[in-house]
């Protein structure tokens, strides 16, 4: 753009083309910029719908529990957590939507690990090159993985 500007005025190349070149790198930056300010908009919806799958996951019980939850609102909230329910000679087993089975994996880990110490336990680490938890570092590999294949 600005090279078009400065063959305009030395006289190197045509005005028109000029004018085109520089409207076309104006457009450009604009649709660059609302592309970013659109992906800056999804990425807060993205940490917005985090926050809340953690929010449901935190209180699904007590919702499903409440005398002030209508059935249309338990199997919402049911759809939400379980992608299918299987049962099998008396064996339920879950299948959960992607949101939920992360948590599934995830949350008693960090539990495990945040949990007060019981009396007389140490959870320091050995020496200067181990980690703190590696347990948590194994789940979070395998939760990158997770995503990347799904």
């Amino acid at each position: 753009m600005e090279k078009s500007y400065r063959d305009k005025l030395d006289g190197k190349a045509p005005h028109t083309l000029c004018e085109k070149i520089i409207a076309d790198s104006d457009k450009e930056k604009k649709d660059t910029l609302e592309s970013l300010n659109k992906l800056g908009e999804a990425r807060m919806r993205y940490y917005e719908a985090g926050f809340a799958i953690h929010e449901l996951a935190l209180h699904a019980k007590e919702i499903y529990q409440s005398v002030k939850t209508k059935i249309e609102d338990k199997r919402l909230l049911l759809s939400y957590v379980f992608s299918n329910l299987s049962l099998n000679e008396g064996t339920m087993k879950p299948n959960y939507t992607l949101a939920f089975e992360l948590l599934s994996k995830w949350i008693p880990i960090v539990n495990n690990t945040f949990e007060q110490p019981k009396i007389g336990q140490n959870k320091r680490k050995t020496d200067d090159s181990a980690s703190v938890c590696p347990e948590m570092l194994h789940t979070m590999n395998e939760i990158r993985t997770f995503f990347r294949e799904n």
